[in-house]
């Protein structure tokens, strides 16, 4: 008796939502470290001074990425794609801020220090208390002229007491009122730079994901091939009218379907493991699974039996599944498929759907014997 069956596998969708929890987890943690060698990398080349703010905003947020990645890994991937996007833009714009303000800011920094030092009343230590709150070297460049206006004006003035409450009350409102401005203008500078460095930050992103990918590869060769040659596709359109938003919702998009892949691959391999375990405890010896040397993506599973006797199992990651059992006498095949499927099912959790018998031969009496077709659907287990 000869069997030859198509059908349908799916694991258990418990065991597949953990398996797509546990790629996420994965490779979020990696993207995390990845991204952590890249900061750290920008904090040591002195870059951190130049963007305070926004070097503080990501610190923050990959604090924030270490909580979540255990606790909820499909909102790590999210804020993992996010910080991701905005490390891609930092070095860019701290290039340029150092590029721009390094010299200027030395300058008025030292400048300031020695009107500190000069600075010997109450409402002059007041005032360089307010100046010395501007971290950021882009705004303090905005803020400069008006700054050392207010510093100048007061320098040397004696002020009667019953006036400096009324006096510091005046000049805290004028620096808020200034630091709005500066403010507003670093932020404008600074968006105009963000655009200007666009390109070289989609880049970088790109190149992020390239090498995660290509650290990635043997988790599912053939998923992580198709998603390089999609990156590739995606940097050509750089240099186009797409946005740097535009070209990084894309990359995350395809790093959402490779997520998708890699987990269909690590259920393939569950399910590649079950069968083998249910063959060897229905008696057969199983070779090595090997992949099949068609153009289908497909795992091939060998079994024999002393006697003679032959299963194979072919899986695709996509659900699809051929298994022949072959080469018996009389009624013992049906056993043989009676312990292996159900085995499958009750106990590793394989459930199988949609079987079609391809071919079979109910029983080999003789030689000349004819394989008997048979398209009706049939259910095993």
């Amino acid at each position: 008796m000869s069997f030859h069956v198509e059908s349908e596998w799916k694991i258990q969708k418990e065991k597949r939502r953990q398996a797509y929890l546990d790629r996420i987890h994965e490779n979020v943690t990696q993207f995390r470290d990845r991204y952590y060698e890249r900061f750290e990398g920008l904090v040591n080349q002195g870059f951190e001074q130049y963007m305070a703010n926004e070097f503080a905003d990501l610190r923050a947020e990959l604090k924030r990425l270490d909580r979540l990645i255990s606790s909820d890994p499909e909102r790590a991937r999210d804020l993992s794609f996010e910080v991701g996007r905005q490390l891609s833009q930092l070095s860019g714009l701290a290039r340029a801020a150092r590029h721009e303000f390094k010299a200027r800011d030395r300058q008025q920094r030292k400048e300031l220090a020695e009107m500190r030092h000069q600075a010997t009343t109450s409402l002059a230590q007041f005032i360089h208390e307010m100046i010395s709150q501007i971290k950021d070297p882009v705004e303090l460049d905005f803020a400069y002229d008006e700054v050392k206006s207010i510093q100048q004006a007061f320098q040397g003035r004696t002020i009667e007491a019953e006036e400096l409450s009324n006096l510091k009350n005046t000049l805290n409102s004028q620096f808020s009122e200034l630091r709005k401005s500066a403010q507003a203008r670093a932020l404008a500078w600074k968006q105009e730079k963000t655009r200007a460095t666009s390109m070289e930050a989609t880049e970088t992103l790109l190149d992020m994901f390239k090498e995660q990918a290509t650290a990635d590869a043997s988790q599912s060769p053939k998923a992580l091939e198709e998603m390089m040659a999609n990156l590739e596709s995606v940097r050509d359109q750089i240099s186009s009218s797409s946005s740097h938003e535009e070209i990084g919702n894309k990359i995350f998009e395809l790093a959402k379907t490779a997520d998708n892949s890699v987990t269909d691959e690590k259920c393939r391999r569950m399910a590649v493991r079950s069968i083998m375990d249910s063959l060897e405890k229905s008696g057969f010896v199983v070779s090595k699974p090997r992949r099949g040397s068609s153009e289908i993506d497909e795992v091939v599973i060998l079994a024999r039996k002393p006697a003679g006797a032959e299963a194979t199992f072919r899986i695709t990651a996509d659900g699809s599944m051929i298994y022949k059992f072959d080469h018996y006498e009389g009624m013992q095949c049906k056993d043989d498929i009676d312990k292996v499927l159900p085995m499958l099912q009750e106990i590793y959790g394989i459930n199988l759907s949609n079987e079609r018998v391809l071919w079979k031969n109910p029983e080999r009496i003789s030689r000349s014997a004819k394989p008997l077709d048979d398209n009706k659907g049939h259910k095993n287990g």
